[in-house]
């Protein structure tokens, strides 16, 4: 019996840590809900751990034990934690910022059926389209400002139920439920408002930051899913929300740099945009981003690229990791809370440590380890580690091999 009340103890302290670590992941989720908002925030979070930010067009000044990041774009980051004395090499994890959505063209408004303004959107990444109908839905991303002479880039996110896309009722659709093969050019275009409506999507973009119209240049805009993350379950063991693909993985990397203690090598995360979309971008992990920082970092360390290419060689290769939820952990974008907690862990141990497992996770050892801790994690699914990923990120540092 007292056996038991001390696993009920300990278990309760464990899903207790998991709760906490999910509900700032939930938050992470519902307050960024565009790259360029996961960005900002992710360089705030920085800043408080007391990381300094460098510029890609100014000169890198960064000096043994400081912590740095660098943005390209506002939607890709990098951060790093430079040790003490002289490093071997780099501990890299990586994720990315985007996520499947729909992105709204230019001059968006089209009238329809003789009742309707539609915005005219297309398909961004590899989604489940079902889900986006039937659902409020808000808009997210960033617009460009001209100020006098110069021009800024401003966040917005229209956090209010702005568009909808409905499906025809089951009286118009009777094969509804047998199947039904959605066409994204027409199928998914929401409603925003009825035909003879005044109000324009600028009108509101402009009334939203507080500008004129004639001052918005352009728009990088995007549909949002506006249901708040969840924790589920009869033991609250599950999490729901959108965007799981792959801010999950973000946010447990940032976490686990910043707390991370690395006396022999950079430890550095890496989050990369354009990832749904083939990551082909000068900001995806297909651009030279990556390693204009490494490189940029090893000279202003003293090193040259002779340096540079050696601590590559020295560097574990399958300790280059790229964390992209297209793998689907949990069927249905569904994690455990555990689940989080150990990416959270397991990253946190690729920044301290070259010793890093051979696979990411493997059932049996999240089954044995929520054993130990006197519950059961259910439904895990096998994530193993690729161990040489990355390499098409870097191919253009391979070539001089």
């Amino acid at each position: 019996m007292i056996k038991y009340k001390k696993m009920c103890h300990m278990k309760g302290k464990i899903m207790d840590k998991y709760a906490e670590t999910s509900k700032r992941l939930i938050s992470f989720l519902d307050t960024n809900p565009s790259p360029f908002h996961v960005v900002a925030a992710l360089g705030k979070m920085y800043e408080k751990a007391g990381f300094k930010r460098l510029l890609e067009k100014e000169k890198f000044e960064v000096k043994r034990g400081g912590n740095y990041y660098v943005t390209r774009n506002n939607s890709s980051i990098a951060a790093f934690k430079i040790p003490e004395k002289d490093f071997k090499g780099f501990n890299i994890t990586a994720a990315h910022s985007d996520s499947p959505t729909f992105k709204i063209k230019a001059n968006a408004e089209i009238n329809v059926e003789k009742n309707f303004v539609k915005l005219n959107v297309e398909k961004y990444g590899g989604m489940l389209m079902a889900p986006w109908f039937d659902r409020p839905l808000g808009i997210a991303g960033r617009v460009m400002i001209k100020n006098g002479e110069k021009i800024e880039e401003h966040l917005l996110h229209i956090d209010r139920d702005i568009v909808m896309m409905p499906n025809l009722a089951i009286h118009m659709n009777r094969e509804a439920n047998e199947g039904y093969k959605y066409n994204a050019q027409t199928d998914t275009e929401p409603i925003f408002a009825e035909l003879g409506s005044e109000i324009t999507l600028q009108d509101i973009i402009a009334r939203e930051l507080n500008v004129s119209k004639e001052a918005i240049l352009d728009t990088d805009l995007f549909l949002t899913n506006r249901m708040k993350g969840t924790i589920w379950g009869a033991d609250n063991e599950f999490i729901a929300a959108g965007r799981l693909d792959d801010l999950q993985c973000v946010f447990a990397g940032a976490e686990s740099l910043i707390e991370a203690e690395n006396k022999e090598n950079i430890a550095l995360h890496c989050v990369f945009d354009n990832e749904e979309v083939g990551s082909g971008t000068k900001q995806g992990a297909a651009s030279t981003f990556l390693k204009d920082v490494l490189m940029r970092v090893n000279r202003a360390l003293g090193g040259d690229e002779e340096s540079y290419f050696r601590q590559w060689q020295e560097a574990s290769w399958y300790q280059l990791t790229m964390l992209i939820l297209c793998i689907q952990i949990i069927q249905r974008r569904q994690i455990p809370a555990i689940g989080l907690w150990s990416i959270r862990e397991w990253l946190l141990n690729i920044m301290q440590t070259r010793n890093t497992p051979q696979m990411l996770y493997q059932e049996q050892y999240l089954e044995t380890f929520a054993r130990k801790q006197g519950f059961r994690c259910r439904h895990l699914q096998i994530v193993r580690m690729l161990p040489v990923v990355l390499l098409w990120a870097i191919f253009p540092m391979l070539r001089y091999h």
